[in-house]
């Protein structure tokens, strides 16, 4: 694919699977999508960067969340819960922790600032950086390429795009495990030092994305496509759910004019393709339902238990060390194993698999809680006795081992629950597990039509260049996960 107009040649560098340097490149035949392993292609610096950027801001996320908490109880004025999703202000809560502020009567006032601008920063944030990562990736099109051990293989933009976000995802929970660090220093320090640790690294970030946006690859602003969306939507209702007729193609051929009709045959194919990503999408509340009871419950749960000085804060930190070894795991041995065994795990599987790990975890999670109930001193009421029930806090790990077992797309959603009944682990287990079943009945057929949904190429603007980090819009871009 050619390089968009303007821009230089963006190295790519050797973390693919393919092995080689210099490789003869055609287009597949039959024959070949039949029998030739699929692997992904190299991903680009500016990919890295965008990943790199993630990093650093995730950590300055969550390592503000880590004491922001305890900082609110301490002050003695506030004990409003945070608002904000995202901090791109992380001076605020540093000068306003500060001894001179907290005597000032400023530390409120900082807070609310902070929190007004944290929520400002998520939307900027958080909109832009998956897809921006997903448009480094240039090339759109399976290629036949020859490695240097002879093997003729096809390199798949969709194992690319696969590879890409598990990397980025692998940034944001190595950046996630920045609480260990803070916490730590607001117990030896301060909070002003648990705040201006993840400063720093945000300016890590930001300077990582203005000096390397000369390598970034945006597609340039083309306005929302919301209501060009919502006018295929109504076309499509109003012909008894037939989306091909919004069609301009299917308009001409019924002898209808272009009136109103501002997009092309893609675009309601990607349409179509963007209502079956939806569908899939109405089961996760009940998966982060599931997710969420290790980041309050689970937590909990394990002050109920004896700790031997490990806090019991620590559990959320299971999570991203979990993530962070199973990524390259499932990337590097168990997805390529899969595929050269002949066994695809193709994203439905994955997504069912999900299901039922979360509702293996929380079974065993009903088991704990019951095995807790059962144990003296403090039997069924825990939250009461000053002294911990007869469990070892290692017996907890697994069940967030299982629930994060499996990477799922996520959406953030809070959810909060007395841990005192057994039989709220049930419930979930029992939901988990159903939805799991009845997701896989409704949609395994998509695992055959993948290729098919996959084969909507991105087109190439021919205007489209490298765009400096502070042009990049918020709405508008060309067709990208997000």
């Amino acid at each position: 694919m050619n390089e968009p107009k303007g821009a230089s040649v963006d190295p790519a560098i050797g973390l693919d699977e393919s092995g080689s340097e210099e490789a003869d490149i055609d287009t597949p035949t039959q024959g070949d999508l039949d029998t030739l392993r699929r692997v992904a292609g190299p991903l680009p610096w500016s990919a890295f960067l965008v990943a790199a950027v993630e990093l650093c801001e995730r950590f300055a996320y969550y390592g503000i969340a880590g004491p922001f908490q305890t900082w609110q109880s301490n002050s003695g004025c506030t004990r409003a819960w945070p608002i904000g999703g995202n901090w791109i202000d992380e001076f605020l809560p540093v000068c306003t922790s500060l001894p001179v502020a907290i005597t000032h009567n400023a530390a409120l006032g900082g807070l609310i600032t902070a929190m007004i601008v944290i929520g400002l920063g998520t939307g900027g944030i958080k909109s832009n950086i998956s897809p921006l990562i997903a448009e480094q990736i240039k090339v759109n099109k399976l290629s036949v390429k020859t490695l240097k051990s002879g093997e003729r293989v096809i390199e798949d933009p969709a194992r690319t795009i696969e590879r890409v976000y598990m990397i980025f995802y692998l940034c944001i929970n190595i950046g996630s495990l920045s609480p260990i660090a803070t916490t730590e220093l607001e117990k030896h320090v301060d909070f002003w030092a648990a705040y201006l640790l993840p400063a720093c690294v945000f300016l890590i970030s930001f300077t990582v994305a203005v000096i390397g946006r000369k390598y970034y690859v945006v597609r340039p602003p083309k306005g929302s496509v919301i209501p060009q969306a919502f006018k295929v939507i109504w076309i499509g209702l109003r012909n008894k759910g037939n989306l091909d007729a919004a069609k301009p193609s299917y308009q001409a051929a019924y002898g209808h004019g272009p009136h109103g009709i501002h997009w092309d045959d893609r675009f309601v194919e990607e349409m179509k393709r963007t209502l079956v990503g939806c569908k899939v999408f109405l089961y996760y509340p009940i998966y982060w339902v599931c997710y969420q009871q290790m980041l309050n419950n689970f937590i909990s749960q394990a002050g109920t238990m004896e700790l031997h000085g490990i806090p019991n804060d620590l559990m959320q930190n299971i999570d991203p060390l979990t993530i962070i070894i199973f990524i390259p795991i499932c990337d590097r041995l168990l997805y390529p194993f899969l595929r050269k065994m002949g066994v695809p795990f193709k994203p439905v599987t994955r997504i069912t698999t999900g299901f039922m790990l979360a509702s293996a975890s929380m079974v065993y999670a009903a088991i704990v809680q019951h095995l807790i109930y059962n144990r003296p001193p403090c039997y069924k009421f825990p939250k009461n006795c000053p002294a911990s029930n007869d469990g070892e806090l290692g017996n907890r790990s697994p069940c967030c081992d299982t629930n994060t077992g499996l990477p799922l797309y996520r959406v953030v959603r809070d959810f909060r629950k007395h841990y005192r009944d057994r039989w709220m682990y049930t419930g979930l287990a029992v939901a988990s597990a159903t939805a799991g079943v009845i997701f896989w009945l409704l949609y395994s057929r998509y695992n055959e039509k993948e290729e098919e949904l996959n084969a909507l190429e991105v087109p190439q603007a021919e205007d489209e260049k490298p765009v400096a980090a502070n042009q990049i819009s918020i709405t508008g871009r060309g067709g990208t996960r997000s």
